[in-house]
């Protein structure tokens, strides 16, 4: 039986000019930026989303009664009527 020796792989390097940048700094790992980018969405919203969502939602709703008060009465409440 004949053993062939491993010999260790040698990858060659590109030359310096042709190196490439790091995409991320620091080294970090796919699982590092997979937790940092589901964090926006899995944690809890912060104190200004809330400050930002309760005028929206109410502006909504202020929306929604002239709607329904516009088709209920008609374009009279336009003020738009000619003498």
């Amino acid at each position: 039986m004949i053993t062939a020796k491993a010999t260790p792989a040698v990858v060659p390097q590109p030359p310096p000019e042709l190196q490439r940048v790091p995409l991320v700094a620091n080294n970090r790992s796919f699982g590092w930026i997979s937790n940092q980018v589901a964090g926006l969405c899995e944690g809890k919203a912060p104190m200004w989303w809330w400050v930002m969502f309760v005028p929206s939602f109410l502006a909504l709703c202020m929306l929604g009664f002239m709607l329904s008060y516009q088709v209920s009465t008609g374009v009279g409440v336009w003020g738009t009527c000619a003498r």
